[in-house]
């Protein structure tokens, strides 16, 4: 590795530099330009929390009313992508279909462990907009398998319908 100092590679719009130094926890490792961390220490913190991390996203959406805030949040996040007014749809208007824990429209269980964010489920409940040129509002939503919605996106169910019977067992 070429040595170069923090400043010099700040200076080249570098991203890592090395300085051929050990950190303070001995790794000779390069370091972040930005923080100045070495990226062996941050490799081992990364890898020591994941656990605790997965831990406690997955024990927080078990209940159905975390899973509805973070539903709705999600759809927060979706609607002001595609330029949509903010969901009017409440947790209370999520409740039932994820009390009685099936899809709306299928009728199929929802996966009891939603696991991690990095990794969705086709059973993971998802909030579906009946019309999707449409904002989420109480008339215009649903709760499906995520599955159900992905399959719908752009086409919409009659397409989806279509396709889906069409494939043979």
């Amino acid at each position: 590795m070429k040595l170069i100092p923090r400043i010099e590679a700040r200076k080249l719009k570098l991203k890592r530099f090395f300085t051929g130094r050990p950190c303070k926890y001995g790794h000779f490792s390069e370091r972040w330009v930005r923080s100045g961390h070495c990226l062996e220490c941050n490799s081992v913190y990364q890898s020591s929390t994941k656990g605790k991390k997965e831990r406690r996203q997955r024990r927080y959406r078990m209940t159905p009313e975390n899973r509805a805030e973070y539903l709705l949040s999600r759809a927060r996040v979706s609607s002001k992508k595609r330029g949509h007014p903010p969901p009017t749809i409440k947790i209370r208007d999520l409740l039932p279909s994820l009390t009685r824990g099936t899809c709306d429209l299928t009728g199929l269980p929802f996966e009891p462990d939603p696991g991690v964010l990095k990794r969705r489920s086709p059973y993971t409940p998802s909030i579906d907009r009946i019309d999707s040129s449409k904002p989420y509002t109480k008339k215009n939503f649903r709760v499906v398998l995520w599955a159900i919605n992905s399959g719908c996106g752009t086409w919409g169910l009659e397409t989806y319908l279509k396709i889906a019977s069409a494939v043979k067992r």
